[in-house]
């Protein structure tokens, strides 16, 4: 599976906005970023359909969650606000 163009940017901008209608990647990406209590719900909607499949895709969105946790680590700024 190819990338699309938004998955490729937002792998080095935690902040990246976009998303593509159909892309697993950027659907991942947007449950990744959604508040928690919006997150949870999603993915416990998810669970009445296919227990397995959403244990799947809750380990793939947390995975996306501390991929995108660790790349706003890495892009903190330096020094004091001003």
């Amino acid at each position: 599976m190819s990338a699309c163009h938004d998955c490729t940017k937002a792998a080095a901008t935690w902040h990246w906005g976009g998303t593509r209608l159909g892309c697993r990647g950027c659907e991942i990406r947007d449950l990744a970023t959604m508040p928690k209590k919006r997150r949870d719900e999603a993915l416990d909607a998810a669970a009445v359909q296919d227990l397995e499949a959403a244990r799947a895709l809750r380990r793939e969105v947390r995975a996306e969650f501390d991929r995108i946790q660790a790349l706003k680590a890495g892009m903190a700024p330096k020094g004091p606000a001003t």
